[in-house]
Order: C-alpha cells, then sequence, then structure tokens
C-alpha cells in the first residue's frame, strides 16, 4: 500500500487520478494535520466523498481527529449523536433540519471512506447504514411529539393510558440491510383511539397523523443541504389512498380482509424502528400469523411469481432489464427465493423468523430447504450484488440501481468491487446474474413465455395497483384481439379505478388476475 495519497495516486489509471489531483490543489486543509493515505483512492472512487470534503473540510478533519475513520460504530454512537441534537435545538425546526442533514453527509462519508478503503465489511456497512436512518427517525419522532404535546397534550386512550407513535422500519432498513443511498419504506400506527389531554385537545387519529407528517417534513423535505433520507409511506394499508397512521384493531382488520401477497412479502422484514418499542413489538406479533404461515401454502409461490412477473414488466416497461436490483438475476430473485420459504415455512420454523438475509440463507441450507452448493452460491451473489449496488450509489451518493455504462464510472465500480478493470468485473457479474436466474427458475418451476400466465397476471396486478399505462394497457388488448383498443381501454382503466376494486380483498385479486385476460380474449373474438 503507498505511504502517502501523493503516492498513491501514482498506482491509479490516469482518469480517475486526475479528478484527485485537481481537488488536492483547491483543498483547504488545517496545517500540521497529515492527509490520510487512503484519501487518493477513496477520492476516486466517490465524487460524493471528494466533493463533500471539499466543501466541508473541518467534516473529514474531526473525522480524523477523533479516529472514526478507524473504527466501526454501534448504534449507540448514532442514537448519542442525534440525542445531542435534540437538546441543542429542542426549539427551532430550521437548525434542527440543518443539523440533521450535517449529521448524515458526514457519517454517510465515513461509511463510505471505511468501505472504500476496505476497512469495512460489507455486513457493517449495511448495518451502519441502517442505525444512521434509526437514529435520524427516533429523533425526528422525539423532536416531532415534543411539539404536538406543547401545543395539545399528551395523547391518551379511553382509559387515560398515554399513546405514542409506533414507527415501524420495511424492507431493507427493517432488515439492517439498507442501500447506502436509499429512501426508508415506513409505517407508522398507534396503540389506540383516544384523545389529547391539553386545552387544545386533538383526538389521536389527528394529533398522530400531524406527528407522522412533521417527521417526514423533518427527514424528507429538501433544503440548502439536502435531505436526511427519502421517506416512502407506500407500503400501509392502502398505500397512497389510504390514512398516514392507524390504530392497531384498525391495521389489524386491514390485514385479515384485504392483506396481500406483496404485503406479507413485505412484512417479514418489519422491524419497530422508533417510538413506543414495546407497543410496537405488541403489534408485530398480532400480526405475525398473516406473515408466517403454518401450514404449507404452495399457491404462495405462484403468488409470489405473478408478483415477480409484475416487477419484471415494470423493469422492461422502464428499460431497466440491466437493473442489479430488479434486472434477471438481480438482488430481487435471491429476495424472493428466500423470503418465499421464510413465508411458507416461518410458521413452523423459528429460525426462519429472522430479518436479516444472510443469516437465513445458511439455515435453509441446515433445514435441508435447499442444498448447502445453491444456498453457499447465493450468498456469494448475493454479497457481491449488494456490494455492487452500494459502490453505484456511493459514486455520487444517488439512489440508482443500474451500472454506469462502460466508462469512468463503471471503471470505479468495477476498482471498488477489487477488479482491476472493467472486463473482468462486468464477466464475474454475468457469471452471478446467470446463476441467480437458474436457482429462481428452479424454486419457482422455471420461466414462462411471454404472454404466459405469469404476464397475463403481471398485468393484471399492474392495472389494479395503477401502475399498467395507457401504451401498455394498449399493446396488452391489441395481443387480445382488439385492432383498435382505444375505447375499450377506457372502460378497462375505468372499471380498475372503481371503488369496489380499490377495496378488492386477496382472494378476488387472485379470482380476477385468472378471469380478466380470459374474458378479454373472450369478448374480442365476439
Amino acid at each position: 500500500m503507498a505511504d502517502t495519497p501523493e503516492a498513491a495516486l501514482q498506482t491509479l489509471p490516469e482518469a480517475l487520478a486526475r479528478p484527485v489531483r485537481l481537488a488536492l490543489q483547491d483543498l483547504q486543509w488545517s496545517e500540521g494535520l497529515p492527509l490520510p493515505n487512503d484519501l487518493a483512492r477513496v477520492w476516486a472512487l466517490s465524487t460524493f466523498v471528494r466533493q463533500s470534503c471539499l466543501r466541508a473540510p473541518e467534516l473529514l478533519e474531526d473525522l480524523i481527529r477523533e479516529g472514526r475513520l478507524e473504527k466501526p460504530a454501534t448504534a449507540e454512537d448514532y442514537g448519542q449523536a442525534c440525542r445531542s441534537l435534540l437538546e441543542a435545538h429542542a426549539d427551532d425546526d430550521k437548525a434542527m433540519m440543518a443539523a440533521l442533514r450535517y449529521l448524515r453527509r458526514r457519517e454517510m462519508v465515513r461509511i463510505a471512506w471505511r468501505d472504500l478503503s476496505g476497512q469495512a465489511t460489507l455486513e457493517e456497512t449495511l448495518r451502519e447504514t441502517s442505525w444512521l436512518a434509526d437514529a435520524c427517525i427516533e429523533a425526528a419522532e422525539q423532536w416531532s411529539r415534543a411539539v404536538l404535546v406543547s401545543r395539545h397534550g399528551v395523547p391518551r386512550d379511553a382509559e387515560g393510558a398515554e399513546q405514542r407513535l409506533v414507527v415501524l422500519g420495511m424492507g431493507k432498513l427493517g432488515g439492517e440491510e439498507l442501500n447506502f443511498s436509499s429512501d426508508i419504506d415506513l409505517i407508522m400506527a398507534y396503540p389506540a383511539p383516544g384523545e389529547t389531554d391539553g386545552q387544545r385537545p386533538l383526538d389521536n387519529q389527528q394529533f398522530f397523523t400531524r406527528q407522522g407528517q412533521l417527521l417526514i417534513r423533518l427527514l424528507n423535505e429538501p433544503t440548502a443541504e439536502g435531505f436526511v433520507f427519502r421517506v416512502d409511506m407506500r407500503l400501509r394499508p392502502f398505500g397512497d389512498s389510504g390514512p398516514l397512521v392507524q390504530h392497531f384493531e384498525a391495521m389489524e382488520s386491514y390485514y385479515l380482509q384485504h392483506g396481500r401477497e406483496w404485503e406479507r412479502y413485505a412484512m417479514v422484514k418489519a422491524r419497530v424502528v422508533a417510538g413506543d418499542r414495546n407497543q410496537g413489538e405488541t403489534l408485530l406479533e398480532t400480526l405475525r400469523p398473516f406473515v408466517f404461515r403454518r401450514y404449507l401454502d404452495y399457491h404462495t409461490f405462484h403468488e409470489l411469481r405473478s408478483l415477480k412477473a409484475q416487477i419484471d414488466l415494470q423493469a422492461r416497461r422502464k428499460g431497466r432489464e440491466d437493473d442489479l436490483k430488479v434486472g434477471p438475476g438481480g438482488i430481487r430473485e435471491i429476495e424472493f427465493i428466500v423470503q418465499a420459504f421464510q413465508i411458507l415455512r416461518g410458521g413452523r420454523e423459528p429460525k426462519l423468523r429472522e430479518r436479516h438475509l444472510l443469516s437465513v440463507l445458511p439455515r435453509l441450507a441446515e433445514l435441508e430447504i435447499l442444498p448447502r452448493q445453491t444456498v453457499e452460491g447465493l450468498e456469494h451473489a448475493y454479497r457481491f450484488l449488494r456490494a455492487a449496488e452500494n459502490h453505484v450509489q456511493m459514486l455520487a451518493d444517488e439512489q440508482r440501481h443500474s451500472l454506469p455504462p462502460p466508462g469512468e464510472d463503471r471503471l470505479r465500480v468495477a476498482l471498488a468491487q477489487g477488479f482491476d478493470d472493467e472486463a473482468a468485473f462486468t464477466a464475474e457479474l454475468e457469471r452471478v446474474r446467470g446463476f441467480v436466474r437458474e436457482r429462481f427458475a428452479e424454486v419457482f418451476g422455471g420461466a414462462r413465455e411471454e404472454g404466459g400466465d405469469d404476464e397475463s397476471g403481471a398485468r393484471v396486478l399492474a392495472l389494479l395497483d395503477g401502475e399498467l399505462d395507457e401504451d401498455e394497457l394498449g399493446r396488452w388488448l391489441e395481443e387480445s384481439g382488439y385492432p383498435q383498443p382505444g375505447e375499450v381501454a377506457g372502460r378497462v382503466l375505468a372499471l380498475a379505478r372503481s371503488s369496489r376494486l380499490k377495496v378488492l380483498g386477496r382472494n378476488g385479486r387472485r379470482h380476477l388476475t385468472r378471469l380478466l385476460p380470459t374474458l378479454l380474449k373472450e369478448a374480442a373474438s365476439q
């Protein structure tokens, strides 16, 4: 390893070394403080880190003086940092927003630095990114609650017990596997109806809705300093058309009556990330029978395969076949394999009720659900693809999942992955994705032909969820036998948007995915 940043520059391709040399000329640095030896490599591989250090050199200087580039952080470290901000900015929303955004930038620079310099494992990078998000959400929950309690009093249930918001982290946040530049999927709830005890009382639904809105604004609103985390609330009951928060009984009723297979899939990773953690665990325990089946129901495989076909349809429509996440042989296919077995067997096998994918995979071999060789191959593929996805996002702190085109950025990703050039990296990527595609086909019964059952079911689901655009609907109707589908398309869209179909339960949706394609073809033949 090179002893100085200047010496390290000589080991880099000139196209990547040049912007680092220029940046070093502009860097305002404290006299007597040595630059880190791995600066050249990290700055060459991440424009985000390089520009952040140029914009605020004190950020990097503080990390060096505190020795934080050389050691991992704990969840408590992040929690303490956010609690300090709460104490300093309790009454100033603008100052709190600015402080959270600076903290996020500083910690993301540190996380990227440790990853790109080879000091952190993939698991450390994913965990620490998730812990940072947890701490920021908890700070936003406490800050927003304090603001509303000062105006309206403490929310209580009918018996007078104090109520507090519960925030569930979903997806990769729930699994403590958050991407480097990711939005955060949240669901918010509260235990029971009631009202606040202040001079200007609100019922609990109003109080917690306002608190949720404040929490989202604190994290999500773009300012001159950027944002903390983009917040996505679409996984909540009824999605964008549903209330922002619901009490526990309403949530339980929703999942029992309307819960869909993709919601069962999403709930596998649900974790309490902020608010009342004891009540949150009670809610998750109540929903456990919905998530983990007590009996083997292989119809779930069909449902998940239809869901994957819907994602494939969206990927093709948006030109994302090469997407590391949702493209063929990508991260999503590994997640589908693992979470399908969790849903099917988790009711009987407590070992599978684990949120961390890399913890569940070896248990599939232990329980003889998948061959050990398959599990080891999927584990390697998952690590490779997740690391590549993170390295793509570390380029510019952007939420992207597709590889950059051949050139300097593709080379940066290849070097971050430990390869000497783009060609070697691309060859390994294709081998990995081919392996995943084959294993996915084995588990879910093989790929279906274009226009087959999965394709038709995916189109129906996309139609019901408002994600099938008019061009795609027109192509589908033409394939079904309508040479001029305009008028029919309008009627089909009106049907999909009707209130009756909006609240259709999972059995109704299941039947409709089978019935509607046949009805369209039969009607066209008349």
